[in-house]
């Protein structure tokens, strides 16, 4: 059931429409335990971030940080800048 509701929040992660969204559901990929990341979930994410423009431009609350560097920072991903 964890593995499933994971793979949910990854899918959901990569399809939002907003920056808001793309806020929101980060907070929900860090709390995805890193053991739970599959390879498929990890490659996803990782192309959702270079094509969802809602995800490539968001920037997180504090305005430091894109919502990109933060998940290519937690799930230690290579090359997923724009």
């Amino acid at each position: 059931m964890r593995a499933r509701v994971a793979a949910l929040i990854s899918e959901v992660f990569c399809k939002v429409r907003t920056y808001e969204s793309a806020r929101f559901w980060y907070g929900l990929v860090v709390r995805i335990p890193l053991t739970d990341w599959t390879a498929t979930m990890r490659a996803n994410v990782e192309s959702a971030l270079r094509i969802n423009d809602q995800l490539t431009n968001a920037m997180l609350e504090n305005k430091t940080q894109s919502v990109p560097e933060a998940v290519t920072s937690y799930l230690g991903l290579a090359g997923s800048g724009p």
